[in-house]
């Protein structure tokens, strides 16, 4: 009797081969993949949840700090709203100060002023100022303009009109007009810009 002997046995499929071999751990990472995924996404869905509450903390921070700036701007221009102006009128009124003074100092005894105008600047011009007055004399007047001629205040002083004083008193009335070197403010004195 003939015995058959299979020497094909320790040949399988490769397929089988790789199947069995490939298999376990395939199946291993399958399931190591079905746990940890959701445990990863997990973290990450805490993680950015995390995040977005630091972002918004941060956030109102920021804004509050930002707010606080502005406040504080605020404050800061309410506070030195009135030393501001404070100082321009002190500017302007000392300007204002000055050409009295100057127009004061070279007024003869003689004459007095009844009326002083800055007029506003036309285009192309600068400021005019405006003097109306009484004098004991024709000279008297004439004296005192020449006096305004030498001012650094005034420039090109000129006699406009001159007049007898009203009822019949001594003396007479006079205008005159200059153009002014330094501007002043077109406020009445003393009263805020």
């Amino acid at each position: 009797m003939a015995q058959s002997v299979n020497f094909m046995e320790h040949f399988r499929d490769p397929r089988a081969m790789r199947l069995a071999r490939w298999g376990p751990r395939v199946l291993l990472v399958a399931v190591v993949l079905a746990v940890a995924t959701p445990l990863v996404l997990q973290r990450l869905v805490l993680q950015r949840h995390r995040l977005e509450q630091q972002a918004n903390q941060w956030a109102q921070e920021v804004a509050a700090a930002v707010d606080e700036e502005a406040r504080l701007r605020s404050e800061i221009a309410r506070l030195t709203a009135p030393a501001k102006i404070a100082r321009g009128v002190h500017a302007n009124d000392a300007r204002w100060l000055d050409l009295l003074g100057e127009l004061r100092n070279r007024l003869p005894a003689e004459m007095w002023l009844s009326r002083l105008e800055v007029t506003a600047a036309a285009a192309g011009q600068g400021q005019t100022v405006r003097l109306e007055g009484g004098a004991a004399s024709h000279d008297a007047v004439g004296r005192y303009l020449q006096s305004l001629c030498e001012s650094p205040w005034l420039a090109t002083p000129r006699l406009v009109r001159t007049g007898p004083t009203v009822a019949g008193a001594n003396g007479i009335t006079f205008e005159l007009q200059a153009a002014l070197r330094v501007p002043l403010p077109t406020y009445n004195p003393g009263v805020g810009s």
